[in-house]
């Protein structure tokens, strides 16, 4: 995978089944294995994976062919037994998304990164 940011807490890179035209993946370093693993304690790591997800989407967005228009993006988690993995990874997507990426990052099986914060 091409790793397009990493820091002591968090690593950034490309999903391999994209489904928007700029699409990656910030997981943390430490394992936690889902969204159902969360409390509390991990909201500084979840707003930094947002910040690192954030800024990454920015520059990826400036070196695109979509430069010049406005950026809309989504932020979010599967829920388990939706999740691929057993390790958290929050999906960082720019609009528009694929037919199957509109399926895929909506409804009940996924989770916005801001419901996901409310709820802690």
């Amino acid at each position: 995978a091409q790793v397009l940011y990493r820091d002591e807490s968090v690593i950034a890179f490309r999903d391999i089944r994209e489904k928007a035209r700029i699409q990656f993946l910030v997981c943390p370093i430490a394992h936690i294995a889902t969204v159902n693993d969360l409390g509390p304690e991990h909201r500084p790591l979840l707003v930094h994976m947002k910040k690192v997800g954030e800024n990454v989407l920015q520059r990826l967005h400036n070196e695109s062919t979509l430069s010049g228009r406005k950026l809309r993006a989504g932020y979010g988690f599967h829920r388990p037994p939706f999740n691929s993995i057993n390790h958290l990874h929050l999906h960082v997507y720019a609009y528009p998304r694929t037919w199957r990426g509109y399926v895929e990052y909506s409804g009940f099986w996924f989770t916005s990164m801001k419901k996901l914060l409310s709820n802690l």
